[in-house]
């Protein structure tokens, strides 16, 4: 596993519930890396929403 990174995450009131928005920084990673990192949170929120979506 590589070293930790603090990324922001908010969660905002929506109309139909809340929103939630990441951001994902560069920082000293390659361009793969970088996309490999994007497609990692990508595959973890949606996770999280279809848990949400679940009401678990």
């Amino acid at each position: 596993m590589g070293r930790g990174v603090d990324n922001p995450l908010r969660v905002l009131a929506h109309p139909d519930g809340a929103e939630s928005a990441f951001a994902v920084r560069q920082l000293a990673l390659t361009d793969e890396e970088f996309e490999r990192d994007c497609a990692a949170v990508s595959a973890d929120l949606a996770t999280l929403a279809g848990l949400v979506e679940a009401g678990e």
